[in-house]
């Protein structure tokens, strides 16, 4: 009986190592519980095993991900909106307070989940920066499971002025914008570990044209910098991954586009505050700052700077040859610990000619968005991270409007692991999905991450 129970751990343990994609010895051996798997004798001379089981209400919540194989589940839709305006508030967090699962809305604020009724006793807590949280009751929101159901964010205020206006208080009068981004990069090292990590993204690539419906991939991608979140000019040579699970949206692509786009998913961390060396954190003196106040966020008071870019062509394009004719962003600094909580930035470059749109004037608009969290232990590290491209085609010689396409990224942050790391031997920038590459549609179907949007609009700026 005891070798009995010995072997159905070990078989729990296997189907957990193929679901989630570890080593079962490097992360279950050295667990004085499990212990015993190991060392028993009992089974020195089993060779193989066979057992055919199913797993019900398996939620590896350390992972984020749900996995429940219940046939009954809980639909829900909903759309977050802004009560002063009604616009939709795009990048909304909506977090499970007790099974730790985060989902974000798309770009129109949309968002949705199918969840095994086990879960009907969780809430939800919607967050967004600048706005009041609100927190629902899943049961509440099952009731009515094709509803779409809109909950309306309020503006949020410190010291009852609204955010966009300049605040002064006696506690934040003293240091100017430059000498609170000199604290954040001066902080660096405090607040963002310096070893070595593993971090596993949901990764989402799509685009559109004026002809073209959405259509791109999504992928659940482990990653492991070799340095830290140490700032770099190449990001990308400290940067290391596998791909776990892998779908195709829209109209199929050929494994060459995939190859292609996950070395985009590379590049997008050139973008990050803290990791790249090119940005208003590192190269304060090249940029106009203003300190636009003190707001409230999860409970944190946040300077929020606003940063224009004083020679904004002097910056290394990376998507092209374009010169940059404006850039300008927010960012939101934690008043207690300088750590960046959240870094906007937009771009606008100098139209120019292309040779892949023969006859065609180009002109190139980008939005950058990544946002941090703080752990337990104090070390905050990349939540999200968006980069949303606009090209728009005009005709040389009227310049009249032809066409516009729209390309957007994100990295939403499932797992984040900087003790008892695994390494990886394959670059970031090197992988790319094989034919054989899992694409299980009961995992998406149960992982939405974010929703797909139909449609893809660029929007404006800050």
């Amino acid at each position: 009986m005891k070798n009995l129970q010995l072997i159905s751990s070990l078989l729990i343990l296997i189907f957990i190592n193929s679901t989630f994609g570890h080593t079962i010895e490097e992360k279950y051996s050295s667990n004085p519980i499990l212990e015993p798997i190991w060392n028993n004798k009992s089974l020195a001379n089993v060779k193989t095993l066979s057992l055919n089981f199913s797993c019900h209400n398996l939620k590896n919540t350390e992972n984020a991900y749900i996995v429940s194989n219940q046939q009954e589940l809980t639909e829900a839709k909903g759309i977050v909106l802004n009560i002063d305006n009604g616009l939709a508030i795009p990048n909304a967090e909506i977090k499970f307070l007790k099974n730790n699962i985060n989902i974000l809305s798309n770009q129109n604020g949309e968002f949705e989940f199918s969840l095994s009724k086990d879960f009907l006793e969780d809430n939800i807590v919607i967050t967004a920066m600048g706005f009041i949280n609100d927190t629902i009751s899943i049961e509440d929101l099952a009731k009515a499971p094709k509803k779409i159901h809109e909950i309306w964010l309020q503006t949020q205020s410190f010291n009852q002025i609204n955010l966009d206006v300049v605040t002064v208080t006696a506690s934040n009068i003293n240091l100017t914008a430059e000498e609170i981004v000199q604290k954040a990069r001066k902080n660096v090292s405090f607040n963002y570990t310096q070893n070595p990590y593993n971090q596993k993204f949901f990764y989402n690539y799509i685009k559109s044209n004026d002809s073209d419906s959405v259509y791109g991939f999504k992928a659940i991608v482990e990653t492991f910098n070799s340095k830290g979140m140490k700032n770099s000019f190449r990001t990308n040579k400290n940067l290391y991954g596998e791909i776990e699970q892998f779908k195709t949206i829209g109209k199929r692509q050929n494994l060459k586009d995939n190859e292609n786009n996950f070395v985009e998913m590379t590049e997008m961390f050139d973008w990050d505050l803290i990791l790249s060396k090119s940005n208003v954190l590192y190269r304060t003196k090249s940029y106009s700052l203003t300190k636009e106040g003190v707001i409230d966020y999860n409970n944190k008071e946040v300077y929020k700077i606003r940063f224009v870019d004083k020679s904004p062509s002097s910056l290394a394009s990376h998507s092209s040859h374009a010169t940059i004719k404006e850039s300008s962003g927010l960012v939101y600094i934690d008043k207690s610990n300088y750590a960046v909580l959240r870094y906007e930035h937009c771009i606008k470059k100098e139209p120019l000619e292309l040779n892949k749109y023969p006859g065609k004037i180009v002109e190139q608009n980008q939005k950058i968005l990544f946002s941090y969290k703080q752990k337990a232990d104090k070390s905050h590290y990349i939540r999200h991270g968006q980069v949303t491209e606009e090209i728009i085609l005009k005709s040389k010689i009227d310049g009249v409007f032809k066409n516009q396409i729209i390309t957007k990224q994100d990295i939403l942050s499932i797992h984040y692991k900087p003790f008892n790391i695994s390494k990886i031997k394959q670059p970031l920038s090197s992988i790319w999905a094989l034919e054989n590459s899992q694409s299980n549609t009961n995992f998406w179907r149960r992982n939405p991450f974010i929703l797909q949007e139909t449609k893809l609009i660029f929007g404006t700026c800050m």
